[in-house]
């Protein structure tokens, strides 16, 4: 059994029934590459993933509103469909408004969100891209390692270790 990962101990453990297991499994791969990123974010932003999860969100429908205007990325209208207000980015995150507005304008100090006269706001881009992708493009650079190396290791778990298609797994007592 090897060592992997962020825990750095050995995978294995012994079962009620007494039979030595491999935990390494598709989902444990997936753990791994979400405390990782989470922890490398956590150091990225100072401790507050609260912002990660509200510049996620903004990102998400800048990505929608460029896929919707390909051919002009720049484009008014773009940005106006880009453009999300603090309430809606409250309902989507379950976070209260008030904490939706300061984690926005902290991230507009550092220069990622502008908030429009309409009181939306917005990633603020520079030449059809992001500023906060082009200042945390090693954080997904990180990232993107992260991804290739889980679906290496996922599609090369241990046989009976892989989710059955209702995305649990087969082999799980507790699955019913």
């Amino acid at each position: 059994m090897g060592k992997d990962g962020i825990s750095g101990k050995d995978h294995s453990f012994v079962t009620d029934e007494g039979a030595v297991t491999d935990a390494r499994s598709p989902s444990f791969y997936f753990l791994e590459f979400m405390a990782d990123h989470l922890s490398d974010c956590s150091r990225r932003f100072s401790g507050d993933l609260t912002q990660v999860l509200i510049l996620a969100i903004l990102d998400l429908a800048y990505r929608r509103a460029q896929l919707n205007s390909p051919a002009n990325p720049c484009r008014d209208s773009q940005r106006a469909s880009a453009s999300v207000t603090a309430s809606w980015l409250a309902k989507v995150s379950g976070l209260p408004r008030e904490t939706v507005r300061r984690k926005l304008f902290s991230l507009a100090d550092r220069g990622w969100v502008r908030q429009n006269n309409d009181a939306t706001w917005r990633l603020v881009d520079k030449k059809g891209q992001a500023v906060a992708h082009i200042d945390l493009s090693d954080l997904d650079r990180r990232a993107l390692q992260r991804m290739f190396k889980l679906v290496q290791r996922a599609a090369s778990a241990p046989a009976g270790q892989h989710s059955s298609p209702g995305g649990r797994n087969a082999d799980d007592p507790m699955a019913s």
